[in-house]
């Protein structure tokens, strides 16, 4: 079950700011990798001029207790705001896809591990915020390392 917060904490905390955030900066598409000693997650997190945000991470778990992987995939959607070096994240919707038998076992437990409103709700201080980078680092002191996507103004370029 730590497993499952610290993964989630993880796809909701992805991006982080400099010393004066700027949410302009902020805006567009985030992709943060993380490896655990047990578990690897991939996340990329999307912060829209409007104030939304949506997720998506894929996770592979090594499980010793069931004696295999846990391999899933998050979609998170919510609301963000940054408030000087502080990033929130408030997630309203959170949907969980197996991607193997073992996780299609231990659904329930993934849904209850990741419905957790301290999970929902995330504050992060922006350490690093740049047009190419951002570092944050959540209230356990975990700290998120990504790397820029897409901007907002490329996306709308590349769909023009």
């Amino acid at each position: 079950m730590k497993i499952f917060r610290t993964l989630l904490c993880l796809a909701l905390s992805a991006p982080s700011f400099a010393s004066i955030a700027n949410s302009d900066q902020l805006v567009g598409a985030w992709k943060c990798s993380t490896a655990l000693p047990i578990s690897w997650l991939d996340a990329l997190s999307i912060y829209s001029p409007d104030g939304s945000f949506t997720g998506v991470a894929s996770s592979i778990t090594e499980t010793k207790v069931h004696e295999g992987n846990v391999n899933f995939d998050l979609f998170l959607v919510g609301v963000w705001s940054l408030n000087g070096k502080e990033l929130t994240t408030n997630i309203s919707n959170v949907e969980i896809v197996p991607r193997n038998l073992q996780t299609k076992k231990e659904i329930e437990t993934l849904k209850e591990a990741v419905n957790q409103p301290s999970l929902l709700y995330s504050v992060q201080e922006v350490l690093l915020l740049t047009n190419d980078k951002l570092r944050t680092r959540s209230g356990n002191g975990t700290i998120d390392n990504c790397v820029r996507a897409i901007s907002a103004s490329e996306l709308r370029t590349k769909s023009e």
